[in-house]
């Protein structure tokens, strides 16, 4: 999961650039979706993409639990 701190500097290197992080939020090489789901808690839109299908689907099954 992506932590309190990591959104932290996601948030200040945005801001450092004069853009915020409102999205859409591209995530190349997902995994298991640690990153794009906690974003994804955050009201971003974000798109996880991942050669491994097996990550995807652990990604989608963490993100359906998260949605329930």
């Amino acid at each position: 999961m992506l932590t309190d701190f990591e959104l932290e500097v996601l948030h200040h290197s945005a801001a450092e650039v004069g853009t915020d992080i409102g999205g859409p939020i591209l995530d190349l090489a997902c995994g298991p979706g640690r990153h794009t789901i906690r974003l994804a808690r955050e009201g971003l839109s974000v798109t996880g993409i991942d050669l491994s299908e097996t990550f995807l689907g652990i990604a989608q099954s963490a993100a359906d639990q998260t949605n329930t």
